[in-house]
């Protein structure tokens, strides 16, 4: 790998030597105002504009790659990107639109069924735009950017041009933020890139993640560790919540082992745990006096909190494919072969010869899938107990619906002296009040609480403002970097 390049920089470059592959998630811009998820199958169908088309001709093209529909065949054809106005062709403007008179459809010498006529005899977008402007009464008259702005709106009805995006952190999060931004919380690209960079995320980092942003943060975190280091997608909640962002990135194995999910409560048990451990060994190195008799007080008192807080919520494990599953350390045994010894004890009839060779190489595949599920699951566990007992380097929180201050006061035993931290919310006051509860309580310095601001601008010859249409806010972000309590 050459020197400056990340991780992540040469998977992006392998999969540019390799192209688009069936399976992988690709990301649909249509004319650069809707975008759509899609799994690239070669019996997959995608309507783009009117016409459902193929998925086929796409698969082994490069990412960025931009598409129109065949008006004879219906197929996506790869075409080439338009061209760029040229700033040395911008002419001197001699003239306004104040004598222009919109009288509908008496300025346009061609009606609908011509239009419909063009269509069918297979013209391309190109040719209808531009019988359009011919056929225009007023086109000649209006300015160049006026006939310019013309042009691209009746583009953007008669050309579809698709475009396939490689699912990158920030593409994802523009189209998430486009579609449907509630399922991020309204978290967007310059908030998440902030997020990233107040938390202090690189390679070979521990990162603790607490989200409801339907797995984006987490699968960012992953992309810029590269596969180097881990992330722990931590919640409060009995169960996970829905972490679907984390399969639209296309990661490869080496990726997807560095994430790991665990409760909260899980993960408090874990560092009670070492905890006891270490005051175990302190109690024994003092010997067996009145002091190492209170220190074993306080270790059995800590293992029996622990348990408490254990068995109020459960410990989720997650799909193998995409994330590494946690076994419960206090079973005995685990539930695939309780479930297993319940089937054995079931009476069921004989099956003919041929079925039964069959069903026992099921079996055969069935234990040995099972045996790498526990495997890696047993390991995922010695790591977080590892991660827990010296504490993570990096944590970022992303769950408006929950107070910053009472989780910030569950997640502080979690982290190591000196970690940064950075909390984001769509509002500012319960942040300023967890500025002010991690103020008093001293357990953290550098608290800094900022307003994401982002602005699009249009940068065109001669008409470069900003946009006349964006968010209003992206919400608000508090950062800082944990101290320990005794200093």
């Amino acid at each position: 790998m050459m020197p400056g390049h990340s991780p992540t920089d040469a998977v992006i470059q392998r999969d540019a030597d390799i192209g688009i592959r069936e399976g992988d998630t690709v990301i649909l811009d249509m004319n650069g105002e809707k975008q759509a998820f899609l799994t690239v199958r070669r019996a997959g169908k995608v309507k783009v504009g009117k016409q459902l088309c193929s998925l086929e001709p796409i698969i082994g093209q490069p990412y960025g790659s931009v598409y129109q529909v065949s008006a004879d065949t219906s197929e996506l054809v790869r075409t080439k990107r338009p061209r760029t106005i040229e700033w040395s062709s911008l002419e001197e403007v001699d003239k306004d639109n104040s004598e222009l008179l919109d009288v509908g459809a008496e300025t346009q010498q061609l009606s609908t069924g011509d239009i419909a006529a063009l269509r069918a005899a297979g013209k391309t977008g190109e040719e209808i735009v531009a019988a359009l402007a011919k056929g225009s009464a007023t086109f000649q008259g209006k300015t160049q950017f006026s006939q310019a702005k013309y042009k691209k709106k009746k583009h953007k009805k008669y050309t579809v041009l698709a475009t396939i995006q490689r699912p990158t952190a920030r593409s994802v999060c523009e189209a998430y933020f486009g579609k449907s931004s509630p399922k991020i919380n309204h978290l967007r690209a310059d908030s998440l890139a902030m997020l990233l960079s107040l938390a202090n995320i690189g390679s070979h980092g521990r990162v603790l993640v607490l989200e409801t942003c339907s797995g984006l943060v987490t699968a960012a975190v992953a992309e810029r560790l590269g596969g180097f280091g881990h992330v722990c997608a931590t919640y409060v909640a009995d169960k996970c919540p829905p972490l679907e962002a984390t399969r639209m990135l296309n990661f490869p194995e080496s990726i997807r082992s560095s994430m790991s999910t665990a409760s909260l409560a899980t993960l408090l048990q874990y560092r009670h745990e070492s905890a006891a451990e270490e005051a175990t060994q302190a109690a024994q190195a003092q010997g067996s006096g009145s002091e190492g008799a209170a220190v074993e007080e306080s270790v059995q008192q800590t293992l029996q909190a622990a348990d408490a807080l254990l068995d109020s919520q459960q410990v989720a494990g997650m799909n193998g494919s995409t994330m590494r599953g946690l076994l419960d350390a206090r079973s005995e045994q685990p539930q695939e072969a309780v479930l297993a010894g319940l089937a054995d004890s079931t009476q069921a009839p004989a099956d003919p010869p041929g079925a039964q060779e069959i069903l026992t190489e099921k079996q055969r595949e069935m234990k040995r899938m099972r045996e790498e599920r526990e495997a890696v699951a047993a390991a995922t566990q010695k790591l977080l107990k590892s991660i827990c007992k010296t504490g993570f380097d990096c944590c970022i929180v992303a769950a408006p619906s929950n107070h910053p201050s009472s989780v910030m006061a569950k997640l502080m035993p979690l982290l190591a002296p000196s970690a940064s931290f950075a909390i984001f919310s769509n509002w500012q006051q319960p942040l300023a009040e967890c500025h002010l509860a991690l103020q008093q309580s001293k357990q953290a310095v550098n608290l800094t609480l900022a307003e994401s601001w982002w602005r699009e601008y249009q940068v065109l010859p001669a008409r470069t403002h900003p946009t006349m249409s964006t968010s209003g806010t992206g919400g608000y972000i508090l950062s800082g970097t944990q101290i320990p309590s005794q200093l």
